[in-house]
């Protein structure tokens, strides 16, 4: 019977600083406003036969990665319904209700969701991980995303029924399905790229794992 432990990570330094706005309807969202969000994972793997699951040090690193990707951005919502996203030189033009906002590309991140709320981005940063953990061996993998203390949204990836050698290859479509409402309620339209935003690859994170003489919080 296959052995499986969890891991919880949840580093101080796994932290961005970002402003956003939420959007609450066609007419109606928050004033542009920002917070300090902290991302926190848990992971579940199979125990290897010297009592080792998996290298700490490797998705701490990702995490870290991920999180300076949007560190001091304006984070908006490229797929939401509700708001158009036009491409204007130096700036994107944003196209809310009746109003119209000019953001610097420079200090802007436009994002593959619906909304800037925790929970789209928990399931983002999920997608993000999953994509650069391809290959590894993992059951489960949580991750949250928090705005404040006690209050955070989550997402979550679990493998579809293997119980040996098990890889997170389509663990994105799954992540997503898991967590996207039904077709008929969403409004897909095409999003701007995200700028800047870095994955290690699988040789950069072999090599760190190789680094790494144990595995500790």
């Amino acid at each position: 019977m296959e052995r499986l432990t969890t891991l919880y990570i949840d580093k101080e330094s796994h932290k961005f600083s970002a402003a956003h706005f939420t959007i609450f309807s066609a007419t109606e969202r928050e004033r542009l406003h920002g917070h300090n969000y902290s991302v926190s994972a848990k992971i579940v793997a199979p125990m290897g036969d010297n009592g080792f699951a998996a290298d700490y040090n490797v998705y701490k690193r990702l995490l870290k990665s991920l999180c300076d990707a949007l560190d001091e951005y304006l984070l908006l919502a490229g797929d939401s319904p509700y708001q158009r996203i036009e491409d204007a030189e130096d700036y994107y033009r944003v196209h809310f209700a009746r109003e119209e906002m000019l953001f610097l590309k420079a200090d802007t991140r436009v994002l593959p969701l619906r909304n800037a709320t925790v929970e789209e981005f928990s399931r983002y940063l999920l997608q993000q991980l999953l994509l650069a953990s391809e290959g590894d061996d993992l059951r489960e993998v949580e991750l949250c995303v928090a705005s404040g203390p006690g209050q955070k949204g989550g997402a979550c990836w679990r493998s579809r029924g293997s119980t040996s050698g098990s890889r997170p290859r389509n663990a994105t479509n799954s992540a997503m399905a898991s967590c996207e409402p039904p077709a008929s309620r969403m409004c897909r339209r095409k999003s701007l790229p995200v700028r800047g935003l870095k994955i290690p690859s699988s040789s950069n994170r072999a090599k760190a794992s190789a680094e790494s003489t144990s595995a500790h919080l």
